[in-house]
């Protein structure tokens, strides 16, 4: 299990890693073994062997990747983020997210969720943003939560922010209707006569079919694409998240387990039951220590249908402290 910590060095490697993606992203092309970091003005640009700041290493075939001797801590915060920082900006990619207590509810039957998991794990989200060109949330998570969805915990750009709301009937009072610190866009059934939602300009209203009575995410995703949104991060609550897993549309599905029980209240994942355990959902995935909390983070392009079978006597098992 790789650990992750909120420490001084921890905000300078962000710092990096934000400039990286920023870097590609403005249409640099990085050199194939060249190494780069923060120089003196700290600024991202190619540095030469041996500078102490070169910290990342481009590879053609992977991205972006870095030095071996870094030590522990850097290199499992690498190694959670490089991922979406490698995604490729033409295609998208759809990460999903929740916090949930051990016996796997997000919220409480109230729908109070501040909060379930701890400050690592919120400092988390925020990155998430940052890295990603759009945030989605559902109705009910941004009626309960009245969240503003930005990256304000850390250095990035908010993302533009995404609500399903399918009978457009949130209160336009909502903190991300007003702010206006990052455009919105909220998609509604197309088939419900369209109306000023607000004299705000920053937020816009976009019609996608309705199938079997849910949003059609993939409309929706298509949507998102075609204004060059292609980043996403499906942030809550768990029907959405649940819309996504079930429609096949994630390719990374992070969830943070919180030493909480809360007994009875919202449940995260929710998808069509399998008769079979075999044939159940069971991707590839790497835990992350963080906090109190424990990330898993799936990697739902990589897939494990069978369970592997156990040949030694002694299975590994270890110790997180």
């Amino acid at each position: 299990m790789e650990c992750i910590s909120v420490e001084m060095n921890t905000k300078f490697i962000w710092n990096m890693l934000f400039a990286a993606i920023c870097w590609t992203k403005n249409g640099n092309t990085p050199g194939h073994g060249a190494r780069y970091g923060l120089d003196e003005k700290d600024k991202f640009s190619s540095l030469p062997i041996g500078d102490s700041r070169a910290i990342l290493v481009w590879d053609d075939s992977l991205g972006w990747t870095y030095f071996s001797d870094l030590s522990a801590e850097i290199r499992d915060f690498l190694d959670l983020y490089l991922p979406i920082c490698n995604s490729p900006l033409q295609k998208s990619f759809v990460i999903g997210h929740l916090g949930q207590g051990l016996d796997g509810y997000i919220a409480a039957s109230s729908g109070d969720s501040n909060y379930v998991t701890g400050r690592e794990n919120i400092l988390h989200l925020h990155r998430m943003r940052a890295l990603c060109d759009a945030v989605v949330v559902g109705a009910g998570t941004a009626l309960s939560d009245n969240p503003r969805l930005t990256t304000r915990e850390v250095k990035g750009k908010h993302p533009v922010r995404v609500i399903i709301d399918p009978q457009l009937r949130l209160p336009s009072d909502l903190s991300i209707f007003t702010d206006e610190v990052s455009e919105t866009l909220i998609f509604f059934d197309e088939k419900i006569k369209s109306h000023v939602f607000s004299k705000n300009e920053t937020v816009s209203l976009i019609g996608v079919p309705l199938i079997n009575g849910r949003l059609d995410l993939e409309s929706l995703l298509n949507a998102l694409n075609s204004r060059g949104l292609m980043t996403v991060f499906v942030e809550g609550g768990g029907k959405t998240v649940s819309g996504f897993l079930e429609k096949n549309l994630l390719n990374r599905l992070q969830i943070a387990i919180s030493p909480l029980v809360i007994g009875e209240g919202i449940p995260g994942i929710r998808v069509t039951p399998k008769k079979r355990l075999k044939d159940c959902l069971r991707p590839h995935s790497r835990v992350f220590r963080m906090g109190n909390d424990i990330l898993f983070d799936c990697d739902l392009r990589s897939i494990d249908r069978e369970v592997a079978e156990i040949d030694s006597e002694l299975p590994g098992i270890s110790r997180i402290n």
